[in-house]
């Protein structure tokens, strides 16, 4: 994970095209680790996707924040964009923070960002391309 000053990027593929500075969490326990090391100095934006790798979610994320507002200390952060691609965890995962008080945004800003290569995922990054392309050959039922 690289270290940033007050951005954090929770995402398992996505890297920001114009190479902001930025702390990128792959996994939400990267994203645990940093945040908890921030303590409470405040950060500047927090980039939160849902679906990351090998069944991992932001959902531990989510959690947290939400129980440190309930506590009554919430993580001093705003805004908070959501760009999960998983239209119902995204919305779901909004309303949680905005019900606890948190300035979240849903965010489909395609242009902002660049993918990493995946191969065990079967994605590869087009060149000049907003989007990631699945590259997985057509399975025997697929083709039936």
């Amino acid at each position: 994970m690289t270290r940033s000053p007050s951005v954090l990027l929770v995402d398992d593929v996505r890297d920001f095209r114009d190479r902001r500075p930025a702390a990128i969490a792959r996994s939400s326990r990267e994203a645990m680790t940093w945040l908890r090391r921030r303590g409470d100095s405040t950060i500047a934006v927090i980039w939160l996707d849902f679906d990351l790798q090998g069944g991992d979610t932001a959902q531990p994320i989510v959690d947290y924040l939400v129980d440190e507002a309930a506590s009554g200390t919430p993580v001093a952060v705003a805004p908070i964009e959501v760009h999960s691609s998983n239209a119902r965890a995204g919305r779901r995962i909004y309303d949680d923070l905005r019900s606890a008080g948190y300035n979240v945004h849903r965010n489909f800003a395609a242009k902002l960002w660049t993918h990493q290569r995946h191969p065990e995922r079967g994605w590869r990054t087009v060149p000049n391309a907003s989007r990631t392309m699945r590259t997985k050959a057509p399975t025997a039922e697929s083709l039936q």
